[in-house]
C-alpha cells in the first residue's frame, strides 16, 4: 500500500521544474494580499483557437485539443461536457498552464494572456473543486484554510455557507478536531473543498468532475450550494460527464467536446429538448 501511495510522489518528481518552485522569499500568495470573502470580481475567460498536445513530437492529428474556441463571460456559469477522451481534462490542465499550447493558441482571462502572467499568481487566482477533494490528516481548520491566513470568523462563515455547521459542531474540538481523508464521507470532503473556495472566493472557479463520485442526493445538495453561494460571486466552468451536474448547477451555456473539438454549444435545456443534439445523445447514453 505504501508503494502504491508513492506513485503520486514519483509523478511529481518526474514533472519537477526548479524554475516553478516556490521561493522562500516569495510565497505562493502572501497573507497580506488575500482578499476577504466575496471581494474579488468575476472574470471573463476565452480560449482562442486553442490547440495542444502532450507530446510535442506528435503529429497534428494526435492533438488532444484542436482549434478550440470557447468564450465565458464574466459571472457566467458554463459547462464543458463530453465522453471519456473528448478533451475535457486537457482543457482544465491548459487553463493552469500544465501543458503548453501550439503556436498561435491562447487563453485570455479578462483579455490578458495567461502566458504573460506569473504562473504562481495565475494558479492561485483560480479556485478548483476537484472530483475528490483531498483532506490532510490535520485539524478541520487546517483543511479548510491550509495556508493559515484567514481568521476563525471567516472560516466559520465558510463552514456555515457550505452546510458543514452540524458536522463541525458534532466534533469534540470543533475546528481543532483532527480528521483524515478516509475518516469522512465523500460528500463531506466535497463540502470542505467548496469551503476552501468560498474562503478565498476567486474570480474564476473550475469544477472538475466535482460530483462524479457522489450519489444523486448529495450531488443535488452540492450543486445547490454552488448555485446559490458561488455562482453569484464568480465565473464558473463546470467540467462533467454527468448531465445532472449541468442541469442541477444552473449552467447557462454548455459546450460539447468530441475528440478534442467543440462540436456543439448552446443552452442546456434547449439542447436537451432537441433529440438530435449531441448533448441529448450524451444524456440518453448516461440514462440506465
Amino acid at each position: 500500500d505504501a508503494e502504491l501511495q508513492f506513485v503520486s510522489v514519483e509523478r511529481l518528481m518526474a514533472a519537477y521544474d526548479p524554475a516553478l518552485c516556490f521561493l522562500p522569499d516569495r510565497p505562493m500568495v502572501a497573507a497580506n494580499t488575500r482578499t476577504s470573502m466575496g471581494a474579488r470580481s468575476s472574470v471573463a475567460v476565452e480560449f482562442k483557437n486553442y490547440s495542444a498536445r502532450y507530446n510535442l513530437d506528435d503529429h497534428d492529428d494526435k492533438r488532444a485539443l484542436h482549434n478550440v474556441s470557447i468564450t465565458v463571460n464574466a459571472g457566467e456559469h458554463v459547462g464543458i461536457v463530453g465522453r471519456t477522451g473528448s478533451g475535457k481534462s486537457t482543457l482544465v490542465l491548459s487553463l493552469f498552464r500544465a501543458i503548453e499550447p501550439d503556436f498561435g493558441s491562447d487563453i485570455l482571462i479578462d483579455n490578458k494572456s495567461i502566458y504573460a502572467q506569473d504562473i504562481q499568481e495565475l494558479r492561485s487566482s483560480i479556485g478548483v473543486i476537484p472530483q475528490d477533494a483531498f483532506l490532510f490528516t490535520a485539524s478541520i481548520r487546517k483543511n479548510i484554510d491550509p495556508l493559515g491566513v484567514h481568521s476563525d470568523d471567516r472560516i466559520w462563515m465558510a463552514v456555515e455557507e457550505c452546510s458543514l455547521m452540524s458536522f463541525v459542531d458534532n466534533q469534540p474540538l470543533k475546528l481543532d478536531t483532527v480528521i483524515s481523508h478516509e475518516q469522512v464521507s465523500g460528500g463531506v470532503r466535497q463540502l470542505i473543498g467548496i469551503s476552501r473556495v468560498l474562503l478565498d472566493m476567486p474570480g474564476l472557479v473550475v469544477m472538475d468532475e466535482a460530483t462524479a463520485m457522489l450519489d444523486e442526493h448529495t450531488e443535488a445538495a452540492v450543486m445547490q450550494i454552488v448555485k446559490t453561494k458561488i455562482a453569484p460571486r464568480a465565473t464558473i466552468i463546470t467540467v462533467a460527464h454527468k448531465i445532472g451536474a449541468i442541469m442541477l448547477g444552473g449552467v447557462e451555456r454548455v459546450y460539447v467536446l468530441e475528440r478534442g473539438r467543440v462540436v456543439e454549444e448552446g443552452c442546456p435545456a434547449v439542447l436537451l429538448a432537441d433529440q438530435s443534439s449531441q448533448f441529448a445523445q450524451l444524456a440518453r447514453s448516461a440514462t440506465p
